[in-house]
């Protein structure tokens, strides 16, 4: 790797500090071009309308089918002062003929990098296309760790093609900061998830299809839950899901699948969560949801759950409304516009005009990680309001082989720097727990699981479900039916595409959590 590391920390020694706390580097003051050791790879060049700007370039290999290599320039960051906040990290940048990567999480960088005992390796990275594109603002959001050291820049092309230029750091702290919650209350009062006379919800996700098939077996194995995927190019960037009438199309040809669904639940004693997975507007390169940012689909989301609650108040079947899967939010929303916490505040209000007995499930910020609970409070919001996390920590094991994820790991053990086990992953959703005493609300993890080849993903189902079982929780595992690599059918051998002769420990171990079930009333 081609790269230098400079001798001072740029955050201290260079840079504008902007009021309210945070950091600006333009480049344009000798000192702060100084704080760099340049690479040959790497040069100072003017801009116009800029002045100064870095630029990095990775020509491509000369050998045929070669990957290109990896340049960089390095310089020490001081995140010291940041530590136990979250804070914007932010980058004007240019780029041409990025070549894609061999692996998602290569490609441009304009990249934080530190690591803790407490959270091991982080590396911060605003989010670049590949291709060509004009001058930019990419953005990443992330909370500093309490006991942060040495943390560096990383700026240049990973295993990618290309020249980019980089102008305007900046680093800023985020309004949206740790919520102090007061401590667990003392003898609570039962609380309602949505579901009196059933004690607890237990079942699994299923895809957007009519699979009468899957329902039986689901509830053969005894299941009293589904979570129904409204789902199309969930994830995907750029100019997708940006029509609003053909999304309310697409919308009503999910639901027209959903009726026939929830025929079968009501003879089969399953309760039904309606899952938005799609967000309307879609999403920028950042992964952040657009109707965060733009009122135009912010309205159009609030609309579309009036449509949906208009079409389900009072049917028996339909536990809860799911508001949006997993938002993601990257940046804080602009003045006029609800952030992800308060625009589903404001659809729940509006489904209460509508229906005001059907629970309602919201979710948090970065993909409904449990961390996510740090910073809200709950909703004002008439009626059950169930808050959902999802459960995938540690990522590098459930997600092993997913993406291109090439490192395989074992359960429990050391998984990414880290010893995980239960009390492990009991202190992961601790700031679920926290909540949930704090206000005495209920708490339901929508998705849970662990790739099936992970060497002990049994004993991992096993050790969450018991901590969900502690705590409580109504759960959702994912998912049935829906692709074989979480398949509670198939083998652990990653190489057979079958279903498994014989139940898989993956498969007793939920199904032992279902046999606690009592099924919805007829």
């Amino acid at each position: 790797m081609a790269a230098a590391t400079a001798g001072c920390a740029l955050l201290c020694r260079a840079g504008e500090a902007l009021p309210g706390g945070g950091y600006r580097e333009t480049f344009e003051a000798e000192a702060a071009r100084a704080s760099f050791t340049l690479t040959p790879h790497a040069r100072w060049v003017q801009a116009e309308g800029r002045g100064y700007v870095l630029e990095v370039a990775n020509p491509p290999s000369q050998q045929q089918g070669r990957k290109p290599g990896t340049v960089a320039v390095t310089v020490p960051f001081d995140l010291k002062p940041y530590a136990g906040k979250q804070v914007v990290w932010q980058a004007d940048v240019r780029q041409e003929d990025v070549t894609v990567p061999p692996d998602r999480w290569n490609g441009v960088k304009c990249m934080l990098c530190f690591e803790t005992p407490a959270t091991g390796k982080q590396w911060q990275n605003v989010a670049c296309p590949t291709g060509s594109s004009d001058w930019a603002r990419r953005t990443v959001a992330f909370e500093v760790p309490e006991g942060i050291g040495d943390a560096l820049l990383n700026i240049g092309l990973q295993v990618s093609a290309g020249t980019i230029w980089v102008d305007n750091l900046t680093l800023t702290l985020d309004p949206r900061q740790r919520v102090k919650h007061p401590p667990p209350m003392r003898d609570p009062p039962p609380v309602s998830a949505g579901h009196d006379g059933i004690e607890r919800l237990r079942g699994a996700m299923i895809r957007q299809a009519y699979d009468p098939e899957a329902l039986k077996t689901l509830a053969a194995w005894n299941a009293n839950l589904i979570r129904y995927q409204m789902t199309r190019n969930w994830d995907a960037v750029g100019d997708v899901n940006r029509d609003k009438a053909e999304f309310m199309r697409w919308i009503d040809g999910s639901l027209a699948t959903l009726d026939k669904i929830l025929v079968d639940c009501e003879k089969l004693g399953i309760r039904v969560c309606i899952d938005l997975h799609t967000p309307p507007g879609g999403r920028y390169e950042d992964k952040s949801m657009r109707m965060f940012f733009e009122p135009e689909y912010a309205d159009f989301f609030v609309e579309v759950w009036r449509h949906i609650a208009r079409r389900y108040t009072g049917h028996p079947m339909v536990w809860a409304y799911d508001l949006i899967n997993e938002p993601c939010q990257n940046r804080p929303s602009p003045e006029g516009c609800d952030n992800y916490w308060a625009l589903q505040e404001r659809a729940a209000r509006a489904i209460r005009e509508i229906d005001r007995d059907t629970a309602i499930t919201v979710e948090v910020d970065q993909w409904d990680d449990p961390g996510g609970f740090h910073f809200v409070r709950p909703m004002n919001v008439p009626g059950v309001i169930v808050y959902q996390a999802h459960m995938y920590r540690p990522h590098a094991f459930t997600h092993q082989g997913v993406r291109g994820a090439k490192e395989r790991w074992a359960y429990p053990g050391v998984i990414s720097g880290r010893h995980y086990d239960k009390e492990a992953l009991r202190r992961e959703l601790q700031p679920v727990r926290d909540f949930q005493l704090a206000y005495n609300v209920p708490i339901y993890i929508g998705e849970f699981s662990a790739i099936r080849w992970g060497q002990g993903a049994a004993r991992y189902l096993q050790d969450v479900t018991e901590i969900f079982e502690e705590y409580g929780w109504d759960w959702s595992y994912h998912a049935f039916r829906e692709w074989s690599g979480w398949s509670l059918e198939h083998s652990d051998d990653e190489a057979d595409p079958h279903p498994a002769a014989t139940p898989p420990d993956r498969q007793k171990v939920i199904r032992k959590g279902f046999d606690l079930n009592r099924k919805a009333e007829r």
